[in-house]
């Protein structure tokens, strides 16, 4: 099964409607005993370039807003890498381009990496001071397997 992220303008940028349309697809294919893998790539010429950080949707909360509701958003944000993790199906992530952020999160949460010459990563996060909203890269760069170069 193929899962395409569909935001091509904006490099398929997560807002707030995708982040939901995304999380109800996955746990949708994790229980269609049908779907054997899955591919995530991205429309256009970009995978993911993150946090639609100019137009996420209303549900970003300001800086100055409880603690609690700025660890709420950060715990949906990650729960779209874990939903990855937690796949029964092999996820392959198809990365075509621009990988960043959020998208570099939800690339290092699938099993298979398969990468075109025009594929370029980023942790947009570690430049703007977000360490709490990296959404499980720290965790997950270090397991990723690297091939064997004969």
């Amino acid at each position: 099964m193929v899962l395409q992220l569909n935001r091509p303008k904006q490099l398929n940028a997560i807002n707030e409607v995708m982040r939901t349309e995304l999380a109800q697809t996955l746990t949708e294919i994790a229980t269609d005993a049908g779907a054997h893998a899955v591919v995530l790539t991205g429309a256009g010429r970009g995978f993911c370039s993150g946090i639609d950080v100019r137009n996420f949707g209303p549900a970003v909360p300001e800086a100055s807003a409880p603690a609690i509701d700025r660890m709420r958003f950060q715990e949906a944000m990650a729960a779209l890498p874990q939903a990855i993790r937690d796949m029964p199906q092999p996820v392959i992530a198809a990365v075509n381009g621009p990988c960043v952020g959020a998208g570099l999160a939800l690339c290092l949460a699938a099993d298979i990496r398969i990468c075109s010459t025009s594929a370029t990563f980023g942790n947009a996060a570690i430049l703007l001071g977000l360490s709490g909203a990296e959404m499980g890269m720290s965790y997950h760069l270090p397991r990723v397997q690297l091939p064997h170069l004969w």
